[in-house]
């Protein structure tokens, strides 16, 4: 249950991220020789045990216990639960696209707010009474066009769109300032990220029709300024950064730069919360501890399939979404 302190959630919290991997501990992992020395760092940081010695379970444990402790402490649920709204997007998403190629889903995340065995048998059944308005809206939607045809692009979309709908309701009277910077800076990266996108390849839906509510991009793009799309873009880049507007500007040029784009978009997304980190009172705080869990288990998950697949230290480094002190 969700209860009314912040201070006594920012607290709990503070205790748990001693769990946390310590920047030495990352490098370490990272310079391992092999696969089988990453193992030894990890059981020596405590991260997997005797008993527990699979990476991958250890580091999604981790994010799962994240999530309900943050549901469990929160003292503003409407806030939390539209960061944790992403795993039931993630969720449905996995479903539906496993259920139209005929496969059993992967893994599915139960940190979100939604039960995931109500999901199963929602997306099995094709019956999305239970989920909330907007979910259910997109769901049905995208049941009518997939008796028509099949475009998991647009299964994304729909659903994204779906979920920045519920995350600027759900933010809409938050106390953190930071979670509406964060919103409106996702949502125009992530409309930035389709321009790009959409410039080079050939797709059945549109720039209108992709675009994410949330940021300012959008509204300038639906006011018809498409035509001077690279100058927009190039705009929006500067407001968050010269990192971010050198970057975009690679992008426009290679395409094969977007992931390096998208790397320091993260890491611009997260630092709008660190700087609350050590504040006692704050529910940025609680966010932040959130992010903070799931970059970990991410790049513990990606290094320990680096060093089992055979790739160079630089290889993965450059996919890691934290940096460690490098």
């Amino acid at each position: 249950m969700p209860q009314d302190s912040v201070l006594y959630a920012v607290g709990r919290l503070r205790m748990l991220r001693r769990r946390l991997l310590n920047a030495a501990q990352m490098q370490r992992l990272l310079t391992a020789a092999d696969a089988q020395e990453a193992q030894r760092v990890l059981l020596e940081a405590g991260y997997i045990t005797p008993e527990q010695p699979d990476a991958e379970k250890a580091s999604m444990d981790r994010l799962l216990e994240a999530s309900r402790m943050v549901a469990r402490l929160t003292p503003d649920q409407a806030t939390t639960d539209s960061f944790l709204l992403r795993y039931d997007v993630l969720n449905l998403k996995t479903l539906l696209k496993a259920r139209i190629l005929g496969e059993e889903p992967e893994a599915l995340s139960p940190g979100g707010t939604l039960d995931t065995e109500m999901l199963r048998h929602a997306v099995a059944d094709h019956s999305y009474g239970r989920l909330p308005e907007p979910l259910k809206a997109a769901m049905e939607a995208l049941e009518k066009r997939i008796a028509v045809s099949v475009d998991p692009m647009e299964i994304d979309v729909r659903l994204d769109q779906a979920m920045y709908r519920m995350m600027l309701e759900g933010l809409r009277k938050t106390r953190s300032p930071a979670a509406r910077k964060w919103l409106k800076a996702r949502a125009d990266f992530v409309n930035m990220r389709s321009f790009l996108r959409l410039r080079n390849m050939q797709a059945s839906l549109t720039l209108q029709d992709v675009l994410v509510p949330g940021g300012q991009i959008e509204r300038k793009l639906r006011a018809g300024i498409v035509e001077n799309g690279d100058h927009l873009i190039r705009g929006a880049a500067m407001t968050y950064g010269g990192r971010i507007a050198a970057l975009t500007a690679r992008a426009m040029e290679d395409m094969s730069q977007i992931g390096l784009l998208e790397k320091e978009m993260e890491a611009y997304l997260s630092d709008l919360f660190a700087a609350e980190r050590m504040k006692p009172d704050s529910i940025d705080a609680v966010i932040d501890y959130l992010f903070q869990v799931e970059e970990q288990s991410a790049d513990v998950r990606l290094i320990m399939a680096g060093k089992r697949n055979g790739f160079s230290q630089d290889e993965i480094e450059e996919r890691l979404r934290g940096n460690y002190g490098r």
